[in-house]
């Protein structure tokens, strides 16, 4: 039995999307991603996939808090 994730993954990908913000998609290394979570390699890997679904993932954070920030959208 997988043992509950002891991590809001939202925190996570808001510091993976940092990452990504900082360093682009190319210049970001999978150790970047582990060292500012704080997670392990395999923790991302069974949490959210490999980099590429990690970039889309954080992607689809930004949107969401974008399209919460634009006026006039509820």
């Amino acid at each position: 039995m997988a043992r509950p994730r002891e991590f809001d993954e939202d925190v996570v990908l808001g510091k993976v999307l940092s990452v990504f913000w900082e360093r682009g998609y190319d210049g970001t290394s999978v150790e970047d991603l582990v060292e500012r979570t704080g997670l392990g390699r395999a923790s991302l890997y069974g949490a959210f996939g490999d980099k590429e679904r990690l970039f889309e993932r954080a992607l689809a954070l930004y949107l969401s808090r974008l399209l919460c920030v634009i006026p006039g959208r509820q």
